[in-house]
């Protein structure tokens, strides 16, 4: 024992020097361990980041075609209303003009596969709180207006078939009444016009309704980008 004191004594320093060095060399390469994790943690956040920009660049040229068809549409039936509203028109020539009207369905269908997968994945962590409040906000009103576009479609729906019964609304280019010689009565046509009123209507009022909350989300995405490109 006393042999092994003089020699630590001895060699003291070359000892402390050898394991200052070993822990140096441990420290060295923890921090390199630390190092590489955090890069790939970046080089993944980095990733997600660039294709949730790239989602809500698709998304928001989906609602800018949304908002310019919806309003198209909105007025095409405001016209059709005043056309009817202004002057004593015969019932066939409203008819006419009310089955020219450009009124179809639309659908939106959010882009947000990216922010739905960090979701499900766990990597939602690799954003800002901040970054990830305004993409839940988001995300929250873009399945809220695709909810409002499939409730209402259904009242629509109604409308239409029992429009069906009654006008020519079929795939044939030819009149389907004048191909059939069947001679409508003017309570059919008027009832025919009135369910095509409510189709109308019924389209009016979902546009006027979605087209607000897409300008929402146009707002919400806006914000979100900024929060993204922050730190680019």
């Amino acid at each position: 024992m006393k042999k092994i004191i003089k020699h630590l004594k001895k060699n003291w320093y070359r000892y402390t020097l050898e394991i200052f060095v070993v822990i140096i060399g441990i420290l060295i390469a923890f921090s390199l361990n630390n190092w590489n994790e955090g890069r790939k943690i970046k080089k993944t956040a980095d990733t997600y980041k660039e294709k949730l920009i790239n989602d809500l660049a698709s998304d928001t040229i989906q609602i800018n075609k949304f908002i310019t068809n919806g309003l198209k549409m909105q007025k095409a039936i405001e016209a059709y209303f005043e056309y009817f509203d202004s002057e004593d028109v015969p019932l066939n020539d409203l008819l006419l003009k009310a089955c020219n009207v450009p009124a179809n369905f639309v659908n939106y269908f959010p882009i947000n596969h990216t922010f739905r997968d960090m979701q499900q994945s766990g990597n939602i962590n690799l954003l800002t709180e901040e970054q990830r409040k305004e993409l839940m906000e988001l995300s929250n009103s873009q399945e809220f207006m695709a909810i409002i576009l499939e409730n209402t479609m259904e009242d629509i729906k109604m409308y239409i078939h029992e429009r069906n019964l009654l006008l020519d609304f079929d795939l044939s280019d030819s009149d389907f009444h004048a191909r059939t010689s069947w001679v409508q009565d003017t309570d059919s046509k008027r009832r025919g016009l009135l369910y095509q009123h409510n189709v109308l209507t019924g389209f009016y009022h979902q546009l006027k309704s979605t087209n607000y909350r897409a300008n929402i989300i146009k707002e919400l995405t806006k914000n979100c980008l900024t929060l993204l490109n922050e730190n680019e």
